[in-house]
């Protein structure tokens, strides 16, 4: 009985704590802007967004650490996707989430807010 309840224990630990969180980001609009720093285009077609990050947004498991990140309120990375680097920052009005990709000359930056859900 004793084994059963150690292996019911650790295996609950390795496979619960696995990934901490979900991140679920909805993208409103993107910019791309030159190397230079000149405002080359906006993107605010949601059709064009919903084909980048799907209708669902863009999904992203993070985990104990990078989650304890979001108190700091400031931008960390935390992950990459085929659209960029994925950045998020914990703040007042909740987690803003940007991905960032150099295209070329240009950096592509897409703004969003996501919901952080657990389980």
């Amino acid at each position: 009985m004793k084994k059963i309840f150690l292996i019911l224990l650790f295996s609950n630990f390795f496979i619960f704590h696995a990934n901490a969180a979900n991140v679920n980001c909805v993208f409103m609009n993107g910019y791309t802007i030159s190397k230079n720093g000149a405002w080359v285009a906006t993107e605010v077609d949601f059709t064009k967004l919903i084909n980048l990050f799907g209708a669902e947004g863009l999904n992203l498991e993070i985990d104990d650490e990078l989650l304890s990140k979001l108190d700091t309120r400031q931008p960390f990375l935390a992950g990459e996707t085929i659209n960029g680097k994925v950045y998020l920052n914990g703040g007042d009005a909740g987690v803003e989430g940007r991905t960032i990709k150099v295209d070329g000359d240009n950096f592509v930056i897409y703004y969003g807010f996501c919901n952080v859900g657990f389980g």
